[in-house]
């Protein structure tokens, strides 16, 4: 055998090793400590494998999830999950360049963060009714029982000057600017 048909022939092997070392699956259990179950392709079986995420972000996906495991070791005896995606739970209406930050959908709702390419922001929390709109142009849009609470409270007490509770309105005042969301361009429904 010459030395290039040695070289190909260890090459070919060592492909075969790294070809090997990702699985692809279905996930069938995600526990609250990060571990997951997971059916592999040919009746193969993960049990109980650390799910890897991005700092800053958990997640525990649905059972039907697909899930990629990589062997560390391509034996299989220190599998990690490290990507999860469940087709039936993403956002059907990103346009090109949109992300989103998305809940499971519960019926037709589904809690998420859409942030657009245009510069937009949707904060939807569909279940409660709320929602949060900051535009790319520095207006946004709110929607929440909290904020008309608030504001309902410092009309009330500006209606009525002779009257005035200042605790109150000094109570719908702090609760508006300690949310971060009232500027000067500010629209509030």
């Amino acid at each position: 055998m010459s030395l290039i048909q040695e070289i190909q022939r260890l090459v070919k092997r060592e492909c075969g090793k790294v070809a090997s070392m990702i699985r692809r699956g279905i996930l069938r259990l995600a526990t609250a400590e990060g571990m997951v179950q997971v059916e592999g392709y040919n009746n193969e079986r993960f049990d109980l494998v650390e799910l890897w995420q991005q700092f800053g972000l958990e997640t525990r996906p649905p059972a039907g999830s697909e899930v990629l495991v990589v062997l560390i070791d391509a034996s299989g005896d220190h599998p990690i999950a490290f990507a999860t995606r469940s087709r039936d739970h993403r956002p059907d209406n990103l346009a090109s360049g949109d992300a989103a930050l998305y809940a499971a959908k519960d019926g037709g709702d589904q809690a998420r963060i859409h942030v657009k390419a245009a510069g937009d922001v949707d904060l939807q929390a569909p279940a409660s009714g709320r929602t949060v709109n900051v535009g790319g142009d520095d207006e946004f849009l709110l929607k929440g029982e909290t904020v008309k609470t608030a504001i309902e409270a410092m009309l009330t007490a500006v209606a009525a000057p002779d009257v005035v509770d200042i605790s109150t309105m000094k109570g719908a005042i702090a609760t508006l600017t300690t949310t971060g969301w009232l500027a000067t361009k500010g629209k509030v429904t």
